[in-house]
């Protein structure tokens, strides 16, 4: 638990600094776009004022981040909800340096308001979701470079999967080659689908009432009753413009890692008692998990570490 505080500290106070950077070398770079990128022309009078502006700027930009918690996102898994928040956190950000500015007496050339506003914004949106975007960029690089002969993994193992395999064999399709077949029933342990092997699946989370929350509520963010609370889902994003609540209770990490993890132990030895080869569904969770406390809906959640 204290590994991932100190982790989450680090990690906000890196990102804090980088805005901090965001914001200098965003006022530089309007001064010097305002006088034709040459130092030597900019007065001193400007560059006295910047240098006063900019430290105030930084302690209000990370002071608002951290209000609007703009350093609590798994950027790599930000959507168009996030980029929405992010920008109304630069707006109100903004704002509040004009504001400071005015009290503060620091007079600047309008042009080079305007110019640092756009630059830091840039620097700061794009600083978080440049993650998502390399990780679309390297799927979509990857993508193209396969053939029309690209492995496929089929989730089902029921008549409608075996008729999609017969279509894939017979050749009358060019989506690709079916490598295995994920199916949770254990009658097909070991079994295959016209050649096709087939393995297990593993969701992420369990059902709040199923007979492991009931036994062990230690490892689940349950209550005393043995109610959810803090209840899995994603937020809002272009799939679910008001977000999902899956209701699943979240697990408890901390109490987890504390006797090393012998409740996913067992979890995965069973599993593999049964299949050969097992597909766990929402994998991200064990990275980074979206909470939502008890009695909430989507939008009132939040993003939390997980162990990995």
């Amino acid at each position: 638990m204290e590994l991932t505080k100190t982790y989450n500290f680090m990690r906000i106070a890196l990102i804090a600094f980088l805005d901090m950077i965001i914001v200098g070398a965003g006022g530089l770079l309007a001064l010097l776009v305002r006088f034709d990128f040459r130092y030597s022309s900019v007065p001193a009078e400007y560059l006295g004022a910047m240098l006063r502006f900019a430290p105030m700027a930084c302690v209000i930009t990370v002071a608002v981040f951290l209000f609007t918690r703009m350093y609590r996102y798994v950027w790599r898994t930000v959507g168009l909800h996030d980029v929405i928040r992010m920008v109304l956190s630069v707006m109100v950000n903004f704002a509040l340096c004009a504001v400071a500015a005015l009290v503060c007496a620091i007079r600047l050339p309008i042009s080079v308001w305007f110019s640092m506003a756009f630059f830091c914004a840039v620097g700061f949106v794009g600083m978080r979701c440049a993650p998502r975007f390399y990780i679309d960029f390297i799927r979509y690089a990857s993508r193209s470079r396969r053939s029309s002969g690209q492995r496929i993994l089929l989730v089902g193992g029921g008549a409608a999967g075996r008729a999609l395999v017969q279509e894939s064999l017979s050749g009358n399709t060019s989506t690709g080659t079916i490598c295995c077949i994920v199916d949770d029933n254990p009658a097909k342990e070991g079994k295959y689908i016209e050649g096709v092997k087939i393995i297990g699946d593993m969701p992420m989370y369990v059902s709040a009432d199923s007979s492991d929350v009931w036994a062990e509520r230690k490892y689940f963010a349950v209550g005393a009753d043995g109610y959810p609370a803090g209840q899995a889902g994603c937020p809002p994003d272009s799939f679910s413009a008001d977000g999902q609540l899956w209701g699943n209770p979240t697990y408890r990490w901390d109490v987890m890692r504390a006797d090393g993890y012998r409740w996913w132990m067992r979890r995965f030895k069973r599993a593999f008692q049964l299949y050969d080869y097992v597909r766990l569904d929402h994998f991200l969770g064990f990275s980074s998990y979206y909470c939502i406390p008890n009695g909430k809906t989507p939008l009132k959640g939040a993003w939390y570490f997980g162990p990995g």
